[in-house]
């Protein structure tokens, strides 16, 4: 349920039963419309854990796969086992293979996207394609415990910001960034003059709930690997990795598709990767020859 407020608190305000009228729902549903993907993330305040990040994404997904079943007339049956992911790899190939509206979760993102592991080939790989990944029409809900820790590339092309304050209540803000200076801007999302909240029950012994549990609890917490010198990188390295621009990103991307179409056997058609990356099915192929001839 959508919950408006004032800003002094919730003395004065209404609720929105019906999702699709409140400003997050006409956000998400424009999207859907003008066939542009939409990325949302959950955090929580303070670094917390506990607080029902992924109980609000389960909610979030399944709304939103109600709506886009009656937009684009489709048939997504939503499940955890099949739109959950905890690797990049299978979060890619499942982008690449969704229906229109389709909501995607990616739990527990501060292991794809660690800042202090973004040099790493999966990180690398993921923060990409948080980049790039913009005309699928597919909806990204991510959860991670906060921003502090999360790749710049993560934050800077995220649309929704969901802040959960304590369990069952979070606030929501656009992520915009001003063009003259590149600061990230957030913005409480708003109805008239009153500022909206989101708020949610638990899931107690809901099959969707305890499937994403199990896929956790069977990946463990990651490590970083030892054959991953995370020492060796440095300030200077991470500053070259984020000065790069969007055409190096679109080629290192792509680089990066071929390789994984080969040694993580994806099933990437290189018409799938041009529409991917937003680019010609020539510019693959130019990619192909240029950086891969060998490899691939």
């Amino acid at each position: 349920m959508i919950k408006i407020s004032n800003n002094s608190g919730d003395v004065t305000g209404y609720r929105v039963k019906n999702f699709q009228y409140s400003s997050l729902g006409k956000v998400i549903l424009h999207r859907l419309y003008n066939n542009r993907d939409l990325k949302m993330l959950i955090t929580s305040k303070g670094n917390t854990t506990g607080t029902g990040k992924t109980t609000l994404a389960i909610i979030l997904a399944r709304k939103i796969s109600e709506y886009s079943n009656e937009i684009f007339d489709e048939d997504i049956s939503w499940s955890a086992e099949n739109h959950s992911f905890l690797n990049v790899y299978e979060y890619l190939n499942k982008y690449k293979n969704a229906k229109k509206g389709t909501p995607l979760i990616t739990d527990e993102l501060e292991y794809l996207a660690d800042k202090r592991r973004s040099l790493t080939h999966e990180n690398v790989h993921f923060s990409q394609a948080w980049q790039m990944l913009r005309y699928k029409n597919v909806v990204t809900i991510a959860t991670a415990p906060s921003m502090a820790n999360l790749d710049m590339r993560i934050e800077e092309n995220t649309d929704i910001w969901i802040n959960i304050i304590y369990p069952g209540l979070a606030h929501i803000y656009y992520v915009t960034m001003d063009d003259f200076t590149g600061e990230i801007i957030y913005k409480r999302i708003r109805q008239f003059n009153f500022v909206e909240c989101i708020r949610w029950k638990p899931l107690d012994d809901d099959e969707d709930y305890k499937i994403l549990s199990q896929k956790k609890e069977n990946q463990g917490i990651p490590g970083i690997d030892e054959d991953e010198d995370i020492d060796s990188y440095n300030k200077e390295e991470l500053e070259k990795e984020k000065s790069k621009t969007k055409s190096e990103v679109t080629e290192e991307l792509t680089t990066n598709l071929l390789k994984m179409k080969k040694s993580k056997n994806i099933d990437l058609t290189q018409e799938e990767i041009a529409e991917i990356v937003d680019m010609s099915q020539q510019y693959v192929s130019k990619v192909k020859r240029q950086n891969l001839s060998k490899a691939i």
